[in-house]
């Protein structure tokens, strides 16, 4: 009778965790979800008498698959950015909106005014945005063809303002600030 209730417990922690993978946006999240959905199933078979399957959920989908899956997750490309402080959460979600449609994870850090030099001299970044009045100034070391894509999506998709984008090949390009 114990076993009957266990049995049911750890099915439905299987299917909250399947439904926890789908319903995520954070891949890592996802990733893990599913680990965790593969180890209750695995647990499960061994509830319905079938160690070899469970032994092989376990090793196969809980461990090595979640292993690769973290692998490849871990090689996809990061898109990081320096935000000015008083940047807008609108712009925030249209640059995040870009990323995904890129499949790139977008990471932001925002910044006093104070350490533009510092940042662009010293730091790795993807872009750094600073914006004044309507004029967005995007900054990148290297303008390729993400960074581009990324200067038209936003001049596409905000109205009333002008975006500019600059390659900061030496600290001459601090003026424009």
């Amino acid at each position: 009778m114990m076993m009957l209730y266990i049995e049911k417990i750890v099915l439905l922690l299987a299917t909250v965790f399947a439904i926890c993978s789908i319903q995520t946006k954070k891949m890592k999240h996802a990733i893990l979800y599913m680990g965790m959905f593969s180890f209750f199933c695995s647990i499960l078979y061994i509830f319905y008498k079938s160690p070899n399957v469970a032994i092989a959920e376990a090793s196969i989908g809980c461990t090595l698959s979640l292993a690769i899956y973290l692998v490849a997750l871990k090689k996809q490309k990061k898109f990081l950015i320096y935000v000015y402080y008083d940047i807008s959460h609108e712009l925030l979600e249209l640059i995040e909106g870009f990323c995904e449609h890129e499949d790139l994870i977008f990471h932001y850090i925002r910044f006093k005014e104070d350490k533009y030099e510092e940042i662009i001299n010293t730091k790795d970044y993807n872009l750094v945005i600073h914006k004044k009045h309507d004029d967005v100034f995007l900054f990148s070391k290297e303008i390729n063809d993400k960074v581009e894509a990324l200067a038209n999506t936003l001049s596409y998709k905000i109205e009333n303002s002008n975006i500019q984008l600059f390659e900061m090949s030496d600290n001459n390009d601090m003026e424009i600030i």
